[in-house]
């Protein structure tokens, strides 16, 4: 059975655009139908004394079960380079899935959704270019409409590259 994941991708270290092609290479490996946002321009969140960070959100068809899928992901941020450092520090590459059909789980490694999904713009950008009717099952309206309300009260620049 083919499972419809989206990913969210991120880089804010080293050659940040050949990052996020590299990696969108090898996720491309593990599924088919694989659809691509733009690449977003965006100043980082939460921990603020680091560079902007490109950001991008794909789609795709896998046969991978969501925690086959968490493993391998987590394998190729080590392939491009990725160190673990501090919670939202500079990083090569970071990739959260942001949803798996429409799975709802909470395990100590994986959450799905994304819990901030509805709080991170540099995500709903991107999300909402490609999937813009997509309903999130926790918060049961579509992604657009998360934006939307996410733009009343937001002023961070955003733009595509």
């Amino acid at each position: 059975m083919d499972n419809q994941v989206h990913l969210a991708l991120g880089s804010n270290l080293g050659d940040k655009k050949n990052n996020i092609l590299s990696t969108i290479q090898l996720i491309d490996c593990v599924g088919t139908d694989l659809i691509t946002s733009k690449i977003y321009y965006t100043p980082p969140d939460g921990f603020s004394a680091q560079p902007d960070f490109l950001n991008l959100v794909c789609k795709f068809k896998t046969q991978k079960s969501v925690f086959q899928l968490l493993t391998i992901l987590k394998k190729f941020e080590n392939l491009i380079g990725r160190k673990q450092n501090f919670k939202n520090g500079p990083r090569i590459i970071d990739i959260d899935i942001l949803y798996y059909n429409k799975l709802h789980i909470n395990t100590p490694i994986l959450s799905v959704p994304h819990p901030k999904i509805n709080t991170r713009d540099f995500v709903l950008y991107p999300l909402c270019e490609i999937s813009p009717n997509l309903i999130d099952p926790v918060h049961k309206i579509t992604v657009n409409s998360m934006l939307t309300n996410l733009q009343n009260s937001s002023t961070k620049n955003i733009y595509t590259v």
